[in-house]
């Protein structure tokens, strides 16, 4: 969109795509989020302005305890997930592996597994009556349970970690290979190279996918719901406004917050033909 001096600004195609993604912003993103918190904040139970619901909230075991809950698989699955994601992204992208395009396509399509098939079919072969329930029984043995906290942790990092291999992965390809064989042309074994080269250069990455991943997953009550089995009639829709403003705050002002803070405290830099330049 471009003027000139002394004509007159017409608007043009650009304009009217800014103003189109304005008011979509402001219909799915400002407004949900002017409405939940407009209507935390009332009560048809307390006239005016109370925080009665906040005061309901943190004072009722159930409510408290659920998110409380919530937020221990989160973290767990955090944890998880990166112990896997990121050790499998780095032998992907340092290693000849044989199958290794293939492999990636495969850890991709996971992504795009619906939360409810992805559960059915972890009850299919590990549930009740599952494959495995009737395989260890045919010997005599109890198979390991899908239902509970240790199950729900399973199925998400295996359903997530593909977020922490995509963001891992992508930041390994795009170091520059200067730095770790400068590392290694002065006589750095490998684990200190990963543990002071690699490492603070791809942490923001790791961080933006540990965020992107957590408000997923604080989302996807579909697959909880389902494989833990103890939701109470009448009370799974009591924390989908809570869950959709993690989903939603973490991923969209978390992420860039922290990832933009980490590497600008980082001050790290490299030397790229002969220019010094911050990571």
């Amino acid at each position: 969109m471009k003027r000139t001096t002394g004509s007159k600004w017409k608007p043009d195609f650009w304009f009217f795509t800014k103003i189109l993604v304005i008011v979509v912003m402001c219909l799915f993103i400002v407004y949900p989020f002017y409405t939940i918190l407009t209507k935390s904040v009332f009560s048809s139970k307390v006239e005016g302005f109370t925080f009665y619901n906040f005061h309901r909230f943190f004072t009722k075991p159930y409510y408290y305890q659920t998110l409380l809950r919530s937020m221990v698989v989160c973290f767990s699955t955090v944890l998880t997930t990166t112990l896997i994601g990121v050790p499998i992204a780095y032998l992907m992208t340092r290693y000849n592996i044989p199958g290794k395009k293939v492999l990636h396509i495969l850890i991709i399509m996971s992504l795009m597994s619906p939360p409810f098939i992805g559960a059915y079919s972890w009850i299919i072969l590990m549930g009740r009556a599952g494959l495995l329930a009737k395989l260890f029984g045919a010997i005599g043995l109890t198979a390991p349970t899908i239902y509970g906290r240790g199950g729900i942790i399973f199925v998400f990092t295996l359903h997530l970690f593909p977020y922490i291999y995509l963001y891992t992965s992508g930041a390994m390809n795009s170091i520059d290979s200067s730095l770790e064989e400068a590392a290694e042309n002065l006589g750095m074994n490998k684990l200190r190279r990963i543990w002071t080269v690699t490492l603070p250069v791809i942490l923001p990455s790791i961080l933006a996918g540990c965020i992107m991943m957590s408000g997923y997953m604080l989302v996807t009550a579909a697959l909880s719901g389902v494989i833990r089995d103890l939701t109470p009639e009448g009370k799974a829709g009591h924390f989908q406004g809570i869950r959709m403003i993690f989903g939603v705050l973490l991923p969209m002002i978390a992420g860039p917050a922290i990832g933009a803070a980490v590497i600008r405290n980082s001050d790290s830099t490299y030397v790229e033909l002969g220019v010094t330049k911050t990571v």
